[in-house]
């Protein structure tokens, strides 16, 4: 009696097929997952609840590929690149993120009172101003937290992290004077 065959992927049931590059394409067609940016989107999403921040920007990178007007992707992928500590992609993305909603809100069609995209920018903001803040750059984190408090004032977390980035700011300041004394 033989065992049962293991079941496999439509994709891994082709592989051989797909050296054939007439018949690659429509292969590749066939498995959606792939070709389907809000599936990437979302399995991105899955991948970074679960810690597997690597794997959610693969999905994330896909899914801009495809579709590079996917913003709340794009600042996705900005949140993993600063759980991984990686904060010069993550200040890329979301200077990408930042420039896309301006360019949004300059549209004759755009609503400067759409809670979503304000949601969009407040977040860029404080992951910017954050990932600033870790490479030291207490002034530009500053001017990044005081956009965000702005447009989102109620938001206790975010007044408390603006106070956090004065203090450090107000400290940075004071050391670059105590250093230039010391020098003299």
């Amino acid at each position: 009696v033989r065992a049962p065959h293991p079941v496999r992927s439509a994709k891994a049931k082709h592989v051989h097929l797909r050296r054939n590059p007439t018949l690659k394409p429509q292969l590749d067609a066939m498995d959606i997952e792939d070709s389907d940016p809000t599936w990437l989107k979302g399995k991105g999403d899955d991948f970074y609840r679960c810690r597997d921040y690597r794997a959610a920007v693969n999905a994330y990178t896909t899914a801009l590929e495809l579709n590079p007007e996917l913003l709340p992707v794009l600042s996705n992928r900005g949140a993993c690149y600063l759980a991984l500590g990686d904060l010069v992609h993550c200040i890329e993305d979301c200077d990408a993120l930042l420039m896309a909603l301006d360019r949004e809100g300059m549209s004759t069609d755009a609503n400067p009172s759409d809670l979503r995209l304000i949601g969009m920018r407040v977040k860029g903001l404080a992951r910017r101003g954050t990932a600033k803040c870790q490479q030291g750059s207490y002034g530009e984190a500053l001017g990044d937290y005081q956009r965000a408090v702005g447009l989102s004032p109620s938001d206790p977390s975010l007044v408390a992290d603006l106070r956090k980035v004065f203090g450090l700011a107000k400290c940075a300041e004071l050391k670059k004077q105590a250093d230039a004394l010391l020098g003299e």
